[in-house]
């Protein structure tokens, strides 16, 4: 069996002549690199906005427990009382998409107080963001072909119950 002579590295001549390739490279990487990019801080968004709206949930629930059951207009301060914690816990949104998951004065949060017979009162707190695809917290890339990058979800929603 023959064995073939070790190549040996070109001249330093030919290495002067390939210039460019770097470049090339580098063009055909970067996109790609930047899609994958803008994927993971969008879809980091995503998760931080249904943290958030289950957390403003979760805060509205537990604010409405001080709310007096025997008093005069124990519904109305339920309501009052959650719809002021889920504001505060959403207060970092952008002023657009927290008026559309808020409202001006929090009245897009849903409050329900039902009575139980056997559990007594019954508060479940409701918190959407309805339009979330066409109202995105990233702007979401067109592509020819592909549509919009990345796919996200049309709404997003959180709901909390506790029994008073």
């Amino acid at each position: 069996m023959r064995r073939r002579p070790a190549r040996r590295p070109p001249p330093a001549e030919a290495i002067r002549h390939e210039t460019g390739g770097s470049a090339i490279e580098f063009a055909f990487t970067l996109p790609l690199f930047l899609l994958v990019l803008h994927g993971l801080v969008s879809y980091g968004l995503i998760f931080a906005l249904q943290t958030s709206m289950t957390a403003a949930a979760n805060d509205a629930v537990r604010a409405a427990v001080q709310a007096d059951p025997l008093g005069a207009a124990f519904e109305s301060t339920v309501a009052d009382l959650s719809r002021a914690a889920a504001s505060a816990r959403l207060q970092w949104l952008p002023e657009a998409q927290r008026l559309v998951v808020l409202g001006s004065s929090g009245e897009n949060v849903s409050v329900s107080v039902t009575t139980d017979a056997t559990l007594g009162d019954v508060v479940t707190v409701h918190v959407q963001f309805p339009a979330y695809a066409s109202q995105p917290l990233l702007p979401l890339l067109r592509l020819p072909g592909l549509g919009e990058i990345p796919p996200v979800p049309g709404s997003l929603e959180a709901s909390a119950t506790a029994v008073l």
